[in-house]
């Protein structure tokens, strides 16, 4: 209900498209993103403003990642499960129904009645309550917490998982 129609909705999944480099960090994590975008493991959802620069992204992949240094949570997904990763709006957009319309943009593209995926997994840190919430609004439901490792920024182990979306 809460979608905006003045942003533009990209999705970004070539290891050469010109946002790419935007919406990374650092150069490591550039080539780490085309790398897995070259495999077919990643690809991201951004939101661009009016001066079309990016100002929100998801992050998700669909394939279990085996890399132990490549900043993604490691979790074991099945062929019809995905996990949406790294959410982010950049300050001055936050509370202004931007993630919505991402997750708009998400759902309609890959409708829950006419996809493959049976589940869909979100990492959230249980300290940020503004995304719980907003997960929840989207339709996910907390299926179980989880034990997690950080040693770094990049890595990051996991070992179960977070939220399940209740309409997957």
């Amino acid at each position: 209900e809460n979608v905006d129609d003045s942003f533009t909705i990209v999705e970004v999944n070539t290891p050469d498209d010109p946002i790419l480099p935007k919406i990374t960090s650092s150069k490591r994590q550039l080539k780490i993103a085309q790398q897995a975008m070259r495999d077919g493991r990643w690809n991201v959802i951004v939101a661009l403003n009016e001066d079309m620069e990016p100002v929100g992204r998801i992050w998700e992949t669909v394939r279990t990642e085996t890399a132990l240094a490549n900043g993604v949570p490691r979790m074991k997904l099945a062929a019809d499960e995905f996990l949406m990763f790294d959410l982010w709006v950049d300050r001055e957009y936050r509370r202004g129904g931007l993630a919505n319309t991402m997750a708009d943009f998400f759902f309609r593209r890959d409708p829950p009645d006419t996809t493959t995926m049976t589940n869909g997994y979100g990492f959230v840190s249980y300290e940020n309550i503004p995304s719980i919430l907003w997960h929840h609004s989207v339709g996910f439901q907390i299926a179980q917490t989880m034990n997690y490792l950080q040693i770094g920024p990049f890595i990051k182990w996991t070992d179960l998982y977070v939220n399940v979306p209740a309409r997957y």
